[in-house]
């Protein structure tokens, strides 16, 4: 299991940067990601949003602790709340 928590900033109608750390399993395993960039942000159908940002990641704790790398995230966000993100990306761990 992995739990995200975000924090967005709007920095234009279309336009957005933020910070995420992802927690994973039971112990203290959590990567901490910064954005990369500006994330981009459209209106698609019926209300619903999507979106991308390039996170860069800037360490975490347990097995994360010295992590470097970068991940790329896709979203939707539908008009009832709903947010489904997908994420891939290159992984370092530290010695």
């Amino acid at each position: 299991m992995a739990f995200a928590e975000s924090e967005f900033e709007l920095t234009g109608t279309e336009s957005f940067t933020g910070k995420e750390s992802i927690s994973f399993g039971d112990g203290p395993h959590v990567l901490e990601l910064v954005a990369s960039g500006p994330g981009r942000l459209e209106s698609v159908a019926d209300g619903n949003m999507t979106g991308t940002i390039g996170w860069r990641i800037q360490g975490g704790e347990g097995q994360f602790e010295a992590a470097t790398g970068f991940l790329s995230s896709v979203f939707t966000m539908k008009s009832d709340g709903q947010f489904n993100e997908y994420q891939v990306g290159v992984l370092f761990l530290g010695g």
